[in-house]
Parts: C-alpha cells; structure tokens; sequence
C-alpha cells in the first residue's frame, strides 16, 4: 500500500468517524424527553389561588400548564396564571416532542387564601 493511499484511507475513516458522532450527538433528542425548567413558583412556596408559573422547555412541540395547552415564546418560555386550591396543590408542566416523548415536571405548593 503506498503512502497516498494509507493518507486517503485515514482520511475516509477520520469522517466517516466524525459523521456517526455528528448522528449520534444529533439524535440524543430521539433518545430523551423534553427539557422542563420551573423557575417560578419554587416548591412548597406559599402562593396566591391564581399564582403566576413561568419556566423554560426545550426541544417540545405541545406544553400542558395543568392539563391545559399553552404556548411558549420563541426562546421557550411561558408565563402563565392557573388555579391552585388551598390548603395544598400541585402544579404539572407536560412537555410532549415531536416523537411523542414526553416530561412530566411536577410541584407542590401551599396556597394561602
């Protein structure tokens, strides 16, 4: 084998290397759910029967605000009010992708009346 060929075939097996690690880093959204981030209210917080919840979701086609289809900005944020009853009561986020995956993020909060 001459040198020229021993470049050529290190070259062709350098990027076919770097093409499946681009498909495999690529794909890791196949493999896992959407990204939900609360960032308001925090847990157990003491919050008024309508409470503001904002937060961020990444890479999600549909989000539910407790059982409730809403919309996010273009960076992937939502501000949204909803109703909690007292003494105790969870808010859910759902993210759903474009594959079906889906995140459930879950917080409890206590609301004062």
């Amino acid at each position: 084998m001459t040198f020229r060929k021993k470049i050529y075939l290190s070259l062709v097996i350098l990027f076919v290397s770097l093409f499946v690690f681009y498909v495999y880093f690529s794909s890791r959204f196949l493999r896992t759910g959407p990204v939900v981030e609360i960032r308001s209210p925090y847990p157990f917080a003491d919050v008024a029967p309508v409470p503001l919840v904002q937060g961020k979701i990444l890479h999600s086609k549909e989000v539910y605000l407790n059982g409730r289809k809403i919309l996010l900005n273009e960076s992937g944020e939502f501000s949204e009010y909803t109703v909690v009853r007292p003494p105790t009561d969870t808010i859910e986020v759902r993210a759903v992708n474009q594959f079906g995956k889906e995140t459930l993020s879950t917080l409890t909060v206590s609301v004062s009346e």
